[in-house]
């Protein structure tokens, strides 16, 4: 059909919750150095879910000089009902660090890998999403966005579990 658009293998549309964490998996399965995410609260990722907080332990377990960097909207999720997030927070200290916006920032949610596989979601509270393996500006336009607000997040989240 003449003007329709056709994605190539290093495009995919995803429009379900399962298929954007399938998408996280494959962000999370690309990177080599690095993984960044800015998301209004983790929840939605799945980083909780066993299989997925394996793939998170084995990446950062296996060289001390990998990270893994979080720029939060919310940070709740994480500090009540994200007990494996915490745990990795604990086990990796050196390498997992998670900040919180100061205010609420845009709607959109991503994660990439230092290699360049991005899952952008432009509406975090809507599941379409899209995964691009080879879009080399996407990858930077996501990495500056990035890197500003991890700059300017203040509050870091502790995985020390406070009480008495």
């Amino acid at each position: 059909m003449p003007g329709t658009f056709v994605p190539d293998e290093g495009y995919q549309i995803f429009t379900t919750l399962s298929e954007y964490r399938q998408g996280v998996d494959t962000v999370i399965a690309s990177a080599q150095a690095s993984l960044d995410v800015y998301d209004t609260d983790l929840a939605d990722l799945g980083f909780e879910e066993h299989a997925r907080h394996e793939s998170l332990r084995s990446f950062l377990a296996q060289n001390t000089a990998r990270r893994l960097r979080v720029v939060l909207s919310d940070p709740l999720f994480i500090q009540q009902r994200a007990a494996r997030t915490q745990n990795l927070m604990r086990d990796f200290s050196h390498q997992v660090e998670i900040r919180v916006l100061a205010e609420k920032r845009d709607a959109d949610v991503f994660i990439y890998s230092d290699v360049g596989v991005c899952l952008y979601r432009p509406q975090h509270d809507h599941a379409k999403s899209v995964l691009t393996s080879e879009d080399l500006s996407r990858y930077r336009l996501l990495a500056g966005r990035f890197a500003q607000m991890f700059d300017v997040a203040e509050q870091s989240v502790s995985s020390a579990v406070l009480g008495l």
